[in-house]
């Protein structure tokens, strides 16, 4: 009898919470006609972690409550967020062996300034004891020699060590920061990724290098240390980008400042998150302070990529840094979740409802209540009622008489769906096979069959409409094509219909993640698709460890993956041929000539442009076979389409 009262009490509460939030809707419309009520078709609201977004809904209220530097704009170039300007500029740093010299040459080259700093693009100088720093206005400029040669200057040459350690950079650090009788020489030092440190050194001692390697392993349990000379250079040269703020506000109505983006950077550097630029990020190694509302970001090689892992990058306070810090799953965000900058601030955040204000845009929606979907009659209650503006993230049945209101729009892509051919494998390095495979598929099919509609062909690794893509369109499925490209290969059907040859049948395997439902049902829609040609994919299902291990290890045939499509102009992680990173095995000299071009690009148009080429070599190839871009659907009330013919919907387009 007590659970039974207890059991109806509750049902009650959640009853009225859900007719209270109705009720509080409906009131707030009349008196403010710009309220929106948004059912969550989740019992738990989206938790809004800014770095690792579990959840499409979770990744759009981030965007509405933080602020980047920059973002991308509607055709995927960068645009102004906190940052209000910047630009690219070079820091040569020279060392000298005494100060005396460091002056001489400094007065040599401030004699010159009227004559010699406009041709060699060189806009200022900072002496510091035995250094010289100069700042290029051009970060490609290379006047360095004539500068050097009429400063009449002897300096000291710079020593590169590249030290590496699987999965020990952050260590090596910090150990090599306890070992001062080998930190002297060190000028520098920088992380390349999880397994390299990058070390600069002036006058570094005879056997350095040995004792480096040999220190660090005794310091680091089990680490095996090599250490390589990369260069020894007359200069350091940095890539520098100089960013200017805007004014802006915290939601807490302090000021944005540079020190807020080195706080941000300094703790997410130290973390190992996935971030969806984290290789362009690990190249800045510095962020440095210049004043309140301008800083630099240093670049320890110049590395044009570099604004695509700021675009979308939330930052935070550095007050909130400074009191939480990071846990390794990012729970913190969740318990003392912080302040943004952004166009709407929390105002209410309970277990089920979350209450997001407008903190000035005039003319937009002002507030926007989130309520997490306690019963299936929540939905048809705001819709009776007509309290209801948006249902989401999935499209509930609705009655025909909301059918007239209400209407259906899905959000931007979120997950590329691909397979990853092993082209190290004798069977896969044949063009021929992977084309026919390619041919064969039937894109609307499996969007239909595997995932209920909810995905859009798609035939690239990159952003659709973004502004490095070429928007490649997506081909028919062709089988006689197939067949022919099959039978060019030596592989025949025979009368059972499988494709073989002499002593052999045609198949491999196709690795999939076991934890991903909805990638295991588009690999049995595949493995129809391709029998149908005679090919037979035998489907293995491997947890994310072994998944991982296995495309590491290339011991796999083709990988089905899920991945967010690239918006970047770096490549060089996963296509240039001397990557580690490079799963596919696909090795293109143009190709490599290309990337290693966009790295230097600071450029935006021609980096589009060798962009556009290297996606080219690499589709035209077949080395990967792009399938669907996948995205979440929301019903919501057609008054707020703004664009009618558009079927793409945002929370951010709606609420402005």
């Amino acid at each position: 009898m007590p659970v039974r009262v207890f059991l109806s009490g509750l049902i009650a509460l959640l009853f009225a919470l859900t007719l209270w939030a109705a009720h509080q809707a409906k009131s707030n419309r009349a008196e403010r006609h710009q309220d929106l009520l948004v059912l969550v078709s989740d019992p738990d609201l989206p938790r809004v972690n800014p770095y690792l977004p579990q959840s499409e809904a979770s990744r759009q209220l981030a965007e509405l409550i933080h602020e980047p530097l920059f973002k991308l704009n509607a055709q995927g170039q960068v645009s102004p967020a906190l940052a209000e300007q910047w630009r690219w500029l070079k820091r040569v740093t020279l060392w000298f062996e005494n100060a005396t010299a460091a002056s001489e040459a400094q007065q040599r080259l401030m004699a010159l300034r009227s004559s010699h700093w406009l041709g060699w693009q060189l806009q200022a100088m900072e002496l510091a004891k035995t250094q010289l720093r100069l700042i290029y206005v051009d970060p490609e400029a290379e006047t360095l020699r004539q500068t050097l040669q009429a400063a009449k200057a002897r300096v000291l040459p710079v020593t590169t060590l590249r030290v590496t350690s699987a999965s020990h950079a952050m260590a090596m650090q910090t150990a090599l920061e306890g070992l001062p009788e080998l930190r002297q020489p060190v000028q520098q030092v920088w992380r390349d990724g999880q397994d390299t440190l990058e070390v600069a050194l002036i006058r570094m001692p005879e056997n350095y290098a040995q004792q480096l390697g040999k220190s660090l392993e005794k310091r680091i349990l089990g680490a095996q240390v090599t250490v390589e000379r990369r260069s020894q250079l007359p200069a350091l040269e940095e890539a520098l980008l100089e960013v200017t703020l805007r004014k802006a506000q915290w939601h807490d109505g302090t000021t944005v400042t540079a020190a807020d983006v080195k706080a941000t950077f300094d703790a997410l550097s130290k973390t190992t998150w996935d971030l969806p630029h984290r290789a362009e990020l690990n190249v800045v190694h510095r962020v440095e302070v210049l004043a309140p509302d301008r800083l630099h970001l240093a670049l320890w090689r110049p590395y044009g990529p570099t604004l695509d892992a700021w675009a979308g990058l939330p930052i935070l306070p550095a007050s909130w840094w400074q009191r939480h810090p990071l846990d390794s799953a990012g729970q913190v965000f969740s318990q003392s979740p912080p302040v943004g900058a952004g166009a709407y601030a929390v105002a209410h955040r309970g277990p089920n409802l979350l209450v997001l204000q407008s903190t000035a845009l005039p003319g937009q929606t002002r507030r926007l209540s989130l309520i997490a979907n306690l019963s299936g009659f929540n939905a048809q209650l705001g819709l009776a009622t007509d309290a209801l503006d948006l249902y989401w993230p999935s499209t509930p049945e609705i009655t025909p008489r909301a059918a007239a209101v209400m209407i259906t729009r899905h959000s931007p892509p979120r997950d590329l769906i691909q397979v990853q051919w092993n082209t190290r494998t004798e069977l896969l390095a044949d063009q021929r096979l992977r084309q026919a495979l390619a041919v064969s598929v039937d894109r609307q099919e499996l969007i239909q069959r595997a995932l209920s509609g909810r995905a859009q062909p798609h035939g690239s690794f990159l952003a659709k409409d973004s502004w490095l893509s070429s928007n490649r369109p997506v081909a028919a499925r062709d089988t006689a094509l197939a067949e022919r490209l099959l039978a060019d290969s030596g592989w025949l059907l025979n009368v059972q219909g499988i494709a073989v040859m002499p002593g052999r049948v045609l198949e491999f395997q196709l690795a999939v993640p076991i934890d991903d439902p909805a990638l295991m049902r588009v690999a049995a829609e595949l493995r129809l698709q391709w029998l149908a040609i005679g090919v037979q994919a035998k489907l293995t299902l491997l947890d994310p460890e072994a998944m991982q291990k296995a495309i590491a290890g290339h011991a796999f045939d083709a990988a089905l993956s899920r991945s967010s499509p690239t918006a970047a102009c770096d490549l060089g992680h996963q296509w240039h041929s001397s990557s580690s990173r490079n799963i596919t095995g696909f090795s293109h000299r143009l190709l490599d000539l290309l990337i290693e071009a966009l790295d230097q690009d600071f450029d935006p148009t021609r980096a589009a442009k060798h962009s556009r080429q290297a996606e080219a070599i690499i589709l035209d190839h077949y080395a990967v076979l792009p399938l669907l871009l996948t995205h979440e659907t929301a019903t919501l009330k057609s008054s707020l389409v703004i664009k009618k013919d558009d079927p793409i919907w945002t929370l951010g387009n709606t609420l402005k």
